[in-house]
């Protein structure tokens, strides 16, 4: 046994996961969505766990909060390949 709830353990029962979309003590908190409800705009991941901070990691080619943001040039050639997408706007 973890010595955790492990309803709320991960596969390993190394730490405290929540449910799908949730984060932070009790899980109480959920991942940011898109006007739809998409996970992180459905481009990115959130990291959900009770001690996690419930942010979105985006995919290559867009940003933002909730990974809403397509950066220049796409997730093709986000930023022609020359720089940073930073909120949806490319820096060298």
């Amino acid at each position: 046994s973890c010595g955790l709830d492990c309803s709320l353990a991960d596969e390993n029962c190394t730490g405290l996961a929540c449910p799908h979309g949730r984060w932070g003590l009790g899980c109480s908190s959920q991942c940011p969505t898109s006007v739809e409800g998409d996970l992180c705009s459905g481009h990115g991941t959130c990291y959900a766990a009770v001690d996690s901070s419930g942010r979105c990691s985006c995919t290559d080619g867009y940003a933002g909060a909730s990974c809403a943001l397509r950066c220049p040039g796409g997730p093709a050639n986000p930023c022609a390949g020359h720089g940073h997408c930073d909120h949806g706007r490319c820096t060298c």
